[in-house]
């Protein structure tokens, strides 16, 4: 063991040395790749997914979703679930990757699912979300809602494909936090902004890294779109899936490719899972994922045109929006003041007892 740890470390530092000689020799290539990742986080990831990381984390500090969850004990029973978790899986089915991992990061560590459903759960509950599967990639690359209306459907599929096989360990239904006091609307507030800023910066780093990897990469000559689209998936759709056969882009997709599972295995850090397996489970439901939509496409075709090439690739900005933009700003500027009230009420606190 102690062995292997040298060696590992021994190759860390080569690798490491060799990538700043990489950056040193191609700096003009890897400055204009930290441009493009930035453009990408302010003009497409921050505006669409943040949003969604405070929503999702807004519903489970607030328990405002309770009332519904409690009723859901069939669902949950069909499923192998908790009632909580059915609300992991239904935020990673409409706010993609990284919202259920934060979805299943907060229920655990306010202690709403139990530690062997939350590692279960992550390896389950990722997936793209319709934004990115039916506006940007469906209508945006390939010009066709239909065709992202069955990517999105093939990649649910998928997700459930995955639960399905850890369906045997079933947790257990009773109601772990009953006995914790409930958090107002303004701690929850505040304490959901404070998350969602930290995983999106977190969620941006890796992105603007993976990009300037997956640009330096791309001057070897064996590297293509699959190899690209594998490694960080959105820059791969833009620049590759046009060249595609769809149930390609929908196996990609189903993977998540590997910047989104560093982005995860970030979120979920208090939470041990194996790597390995993960990564395995994401390879078998990008298959399932691209399988389910190969069925769905002969049930309903779509037109050859649909799969042609574009004459330029589509903008960043495609479900970047002026609303999703403002909302960022407006909750940017709450977190603020949050943060002043709370620490005004601290040095109240403190006055008082002197």
């Amino acid at each position: 063991m102690k062995t292997l740890n040298i060696f590992t470390r021994l190759c860390t530092a080569l690798l490491s040395i060799a990538f700043i000689a990489v950056l040193l020799f191609y700096t003009s290539t890897y400055k204009q790749s930290v441009t493009d990742g930035l453009n990408a986080c302010g003009n497409v990831l921050v505006p669409s997914l943040f949003p969604f990381l405070f929503l999702s984390t807004f519903i489970v500090e607030s328990d405002c979703l309770s009332i519904i969850t409690k009723r859901l004990g069939i669902v949950s029973r069909i499923l192998g679930i908790s009632k909580n978790g059915i609300l992991t899986l239904m935020l990673c089915l409409i706010g993609g990757f990284p919202v259920g991992a934060k979805t299943i990061s907060t229920l655990y560590r306010e202690k709403k699912i139990s530690y062997d459903e939350a590692k279960k759960l992550c390896y389950c509950c990722v997936g793209a979300g319709p934004g990115f599967m039916i506006t940007f990639v469906g209508q945006g690359i390939f010009h066709s809602k239909a065709l992202g209306i069955m990517l999105f459907f093939s990649n649910m599929a998928g997700v459930l494909f995955i639960l399905f096989i850890h369906r045997r360990n079933t947790p257990d239904y009773t109601e772990i936090n009953s006995a914790l006091p409930k958090k107002g609307i303004g701690e929850a507030l505040v304490t959901s902004t404070e998350g969602a800023v930290k995983a999106t910066l977190s969620m941006c780093g890796f992105v603007v890294l993976f990009i300037v990897i997956n640009n330096l990469l791309s001057l070897i000559p064996f590297w293509n779109g699959y190899l690209a689209s594998m490694l960080e998936i959105t820059g791969g759709m833009i620049n590759y899936a046009s060249d595609m056969r769809f149930e390609f882009v929908g196996a990609l997709i189903g993977f998540g490719g590997i910047c989104v599972h560093f982005q995860i295995f970030a979120i979920v850090k208090d939470i041990r899972i194996n790597k390995g397996y993960f990564f395995m489970m994401r390879a078998l439901q990008g298959v399932f994922s691209g399988l389910t939509l190969h069925i769905l496409l002969r049930i309903f075709p779509v037109a050859q045109e649909t799969f042609g090439n574009m004459d330029s690739p589509p903008h960043p900005a495609v479900y970047s929006t002026l609303w999703g933009a403002g909302a960022v700003i407006i909750l940017s500027v709450i977190f603020l003041l949050s943060i002043k009230q709370n620490h005004k009420n601290n040095q109240e606190v403190n006055l008082c007892a002197e």
